[in-house]
């Protein structure tokens, strides 16, 4: 999948973090460098594979392999997660606003 920016991490936020060890990417089950570094007697070959890029997303372990894919299909959900998203920050405002009047009353009362 094509991306909108070539970046080390999802939506281009940070430098990314990479390995050389073997690696599962969670979303596609690619596995890169198999069977490197996971012996703990032989740390030799850990610069032995190729470098992988990954990053955690929605709990998972995702690899550049998927990247493209997480990035299109939330912007190809844009229309669905922007409304959803204003409902819960409208939700988080009704809330702040009730714990301050809430708040409010309390400070009166003790002032009293």
């Amino acid at each position: 999948m094509s991306r909108f920016e070539d970046s080390n991490d999802l939506f281009g936020v940070s430098p990314g973090d990479s390995t050389s060890s073997e690696l599962i990417c969670e979303l596609c089950r690619k596995v890169y460098n198999q069977g490197i570094g996971t012996d703990e007697d032989n740390d030799d070959d850990w610069d032995e594979g190729e470098s992988v890029l990954y990053t955690d997303f929605a709990g998972l372990q995702v690899c550049e392999c998927c990247f493209g894919k997480i990035e299109n299909e939330i912007v190809r959900r844009m229309s669905d997660i922007l409304p959803w998203y204003k409902r819960i920050v409208d939700a988080r405002k009704k809330q702040t606003e009730s714990d301050e009047a809430l708040l409010n009353q309390l400070s009166d009362e003790v002032q009293l």
